[in-house]
C-alpha cells in the first residue's frame, strides 16, 4: 500500500530552501535513511514552532491542510489521498538546536534532511542489547 503513496520529501526541502527553515528527519523514514526498512503511513519531523509558521503556505499550496494541531504537534493531511500525511513535532529552540548537533545529513528520496543517528537515537531510549537486537533481525 505505501509503494502506492506519494512521498512529500521535495514538498518539504523546497519550502525550507526558500523559508531558510530546518526540519530533522525523524520516525520510520529516519530509520529507513538508515537502511533499516519499516513500514509506516506518514511522514515525521522534529521542528521549531517558529520554522513551522514560515513553511505553512508553501506547503499548502502544495496541497496539504492541517488536520489536527495541538501545542506539541500538528498532523498535515493532502487534499490528494495520494499523498502521505505529514507529521511535525514542535520543540523549543534550545532543544531543536542540541539535537541538531546529533545529526547528520542525509539524501533520500532525492532530498537532502538532517536525521539522528540511529544508534544514538536506539541507545538514548532503549540499551546496547535492544540496538544489537535490532540490527540483528533487521539484516
Amino acid at each position: 500500500m505505501t509503494e502506492d503513496l506519494i512521498l512529500p520529501f521535495d514538498i518539504i526541502a523546497q519550502a525550507c530552501r526558500e523559508t531558510k527553515s530546518t526540519v530533522i528527519l525523524i520516525g520510520g523514514q529516519a530509520v529507513g535513511v538508515r537502511g533499516y526498512q519499516r513500514v509506516t503511513l506518514d511522514v515525521d519531523f522534529m521542528i521549531t514552532e517558529t520554522d513551522y509558521e514560515k513553511l505553512k503556505p508553501a506547503i499548502f499550496t502544495a496541497g496539504y491542510q492541517e488536520a489536527a494541531r495541538t501545542n506539541v504537534a500538528v498532523k498535515l493531511r493532502a487534499e490528494s489521498n495520494d499523498f502521505l500525511d505529514i507529521d511535525f513535532m514542535f520543540v523549543e529552540a534550545g532543544t531543536f538546536q542540541a539535537i541538531e548537533k546529533e545529526c547528520t545529513a542525509e539524501v533520500f528520496q532525492g532530498s537532502k534532511f538532517l536525521a539522528e543517528r540511529f544508534k544514538s537515537l536506539c541507545l538514548k531510549f532503549g540499551t546496547p542489547e535492544l540496538y544489537k537486537k535490532i540490527l540483528h533481525y533487521a539484516k
